[in-house]
């Protein structure tokens, strides 16, 4: 998408803050003519990353082989819109598989017309409906060139976002928030009220006067007109409660930059992952996965 590699390291760094992982797929052009490496060169082609958020991910299945994880099958969706008969808007389903096989990496691609079903969970030929499988290639390459980045790895490739508690903080001060825009209606406005009065006078305004004749009976109250206002208690309750859920917000904020309580030096060499605050963490995490698609380029140049 011609983005250099600042731009695209700072949308990983967001996502991974965010929610938690990100991915990439190292591709590349399909040229069949294009067979050595000179030929690549001098027709321009050079493989691309492709940015895969964590929710496209359908499913994926792992090995692991002499303590390195191994990707076997991975599989994830798209959802594109194009253009149909009378500027109708096509919706096409798209998922995507990687197959490791024998001699290298198979490729195919699954498409779909119009959204309807759980079209990414079926991936057998004969459970996909009128879906289509629109290309089928391989190439040659030791292994599946994705390479998934995880900022609190959990079991499998779940990963739980660093800005997780806040974005809870988040949810909880749109509550508060919207609970207080409400009281704040209600209280800015005060009740007319009317004592004694034999029946309601409904209309009211400017340049309106209010009448009344007065007592009509002996045991009859006296006439009053006026305004009830609420004192607003409720207003300064939501106000601290506001208040207290920016705080813990920040609190939550500031402990990605905070660094572990300082420990013995043996203990502090035995782990200096350790001594990194989460932010550091977070961004050696990207570093690595960044260095593992470079890794997947030198896989498709056929270098070392």
């Amino acid at each position: 998408q011609g983005r250099d590699l600042n731009a695209f390291a700072a949308h990983h760094l967001a996502m991974l803050l965010t929610r938690g992982a990100v991915h990439i797929l190292t591709d590349y052009p399909q040229n069949p003519g294009v067979a050595t490496l000179a030929e690549q060169r001098a027709a321009g082609l050079r493989p691309y990353w492709c940015a895969i958020a964590p929710d496209q991910i359908v499913d994926a299945f792992t090995s692991n082989e002499a303590g390195v994880e191994r990707i076997n099958h991975i599989r994830w969706k798209e959802t594109s819109a194009k253009l149909g008969p009378d500027f109708a808007r096509v919706t096409v389903e798209t998922i995507r598989v990687l197959n490791l096989v024998g001699g290298g990496v198979r490729y195919e691609v699954w498409t779909r017309n119009g959204a309807s079903g759980d079209f990414q969970r079926s991936l057998l030929p004969g459970e996909m409906g009128d879906a289509e499988l629109k290309t089928e290639r391989g190439a040659p390459l030791p292994e599946i060139t994705w390479a998934p980045i995880l900022a609190d790895r959990r079991e499998g490739w779940r990963s739980i976002a660093p800005l997780d508690d806040v974005a809870h903080k988040a949810i909880e001060h749109w509550g508060s928030s919207s609970d207080q825009r409400n009281i704040l209606r209600v209280s800015r406005y005060p009740m007319r009220v009317e004592i004694g009065t034999q029946k309601p006078i409904a209309v009211t305004g400017p340049g309106m006067t209010l009448h009344s004749q007065g007592r009509q009976s002996a045991d009859a109250q006296d006439v009053h007109f006026g305004y009830i206002e609420p004192q607003g208690m409720g207003v300064e309750a939501g106000e601290r409660d506001l208040a207290r859920i920016v705080a813990d917000a920040e609190l939550l904020g500031v402990r990605l930059l905070a660094k572990p309580q300082q420990r013995a030096a043996s203990d502090a060499a035995a782990d200096l992952a350790r001594d990194k605050s989460p932010l550091q963490n977070v961004a050696k995490t990207l570093e690595d996965g960044l260095q593992r698609a470079l890794q997947h380029v030198a896989l498709w140049y056929g270098l070392d």
